[in-house]
């Protein structure tokens, strides 16, 4: 009874944060200063404070998509929002984004913190963000009618979202150390842990690690591949995998989760210096990898969508686990 009265007399005080967080994200026009009156710029920002990096990537890709159409220049704000990347002790002075990528032109955020027309969009992802829709224009039969999209966004990805050239000498290294020259690889996103425990409403159902190592084994004598490289968080499927591959089995090394329970993969911290950054260079870095692989076995997250933008309708064959989403409660 205490809880329902208490409920009741807080109600107006839950709205009015509720209009209020709504205002904030209201999408329209901002002056921040006299700078640059004959450019508009078109603000990237997301409300999602919780998001891996591929999927903060699908995400700004879908936005400058859009920015582009409308003659704005986009830029990525990653300071001034809290998100996974960025230690709250450094929100408003340092920008997470940068810690990896490129700003997409040629101005720098402060730059437009300055300047008379900035439009800020509502933080909310586009239709292109979304791993299954995105996803599917690059499956085996649909590259071909999706030809222009495909192109489109490599071109993109190519001229505004550029790796920085430390975190790509990274992820050179660790492409020369884990793949032998000459063989075929086959890369296998698994994915698992909150998604798999949570099971949240409208996500795809994820594949067990089981069916992922049947499916690859199977993959990797139709298309003639000879090596694996396994994308995961999950420190058991590693171990599964490694069981049944041996030494034809490669994967970086890096942090991973073992039983999350109910937490979001975001919400954990490891115990170690730059815990932030460090997470986001080993995603990041197991990606783009993934887009170098010769073949691709992947599920509908984000992380896969990601490996096939950046491998731009390369891959010789495709394969995404499709099993459905889990239902609303």
């Amino acid at each position: 009874m205490a809880q329902k009265w208490y409920k009741h007399l807080t109600k107006p005080i839950r709205q009015a944060r509720a209009r209020l967080e709504e205002k904030k994200w209201a999408p329209g026009e901002k002056s921040y200063g006299s700078d640059n009156p004959d450019r508009t710029f078109y603000l990237i920002r997301s409300r999602f404070d919780t998001w891996g990096l591929i999927a903060c990537y699908n995400h700004v890709l879908g936005h400058i998509k859009l920015a582009l159409d409308q003659g704005m220049i986009p830029v990525v704000d990653m300071k001034y929002y809290p998100n996974t990347y960025l230690d709250p002790e450094k929100l408003g002075r340092e920008n997470s984004w940068e810690y990896y990528f490129h700003q997409p032109s040629d101005y720098t955020l402060e730059e437009v913190y300055r300047s008379r027309h900035v439009f800020l969009m509502d933080g909310m992802p586009p239709k292109e963000a979304h791993p299954r829709g995105q996803g599917k224009l690059y499956l085996e039969g649909e590259r071909e009618k999706n030809r222009d999209e495909i192109a489109r966004n490599s071109r993109i990805i190519r001229e505004h979202m550029g790796i920085r050239d430390d975190v790509m000498a990274h992820i050179d290294e660790q492409y020369a150390a884990l793949f032998p020259e000459g063989e075929k690889v086959l890369g296998v996103l698994c994915r698992g842990t909150d998604i798999s425990l949570r099971r949240p409403a409208g996500h795809s159902v994820m594949p067990s690690t089981e069916e992922m190592i049947r499916r690859t084994e199977e993959l990797m004598e139709k298309w003639g591949c000879s090596r694996v490289f396994l994308t995961t968080e999950q420190e058991e499927a590693v171990e599964e995998f490694r069981q049944a591959f041996g030494d034809r089995l490669c994967y970086t090394r890096c942090v991973r989760y073992g039983n999350t329970g109910d937490q979001l993969l975001a919400n954990i911290q490891f115990d170690r210096e730059n815990d932030r950054y460090l997470r986001g260079l080993e995603y990041l870095t197991n990606i783009v990898l993934l887009s170098r692989c010769d073949c691709l076995l992947g599920v509908y997250v984000g992380g896969t969508t990601g490996a096939m933008e950046m491998n731009g309708g390369a891959y010789e064959h495709v394969e995404v686990m499709d099993l459905g989403v889990y239902p609303l409660a």
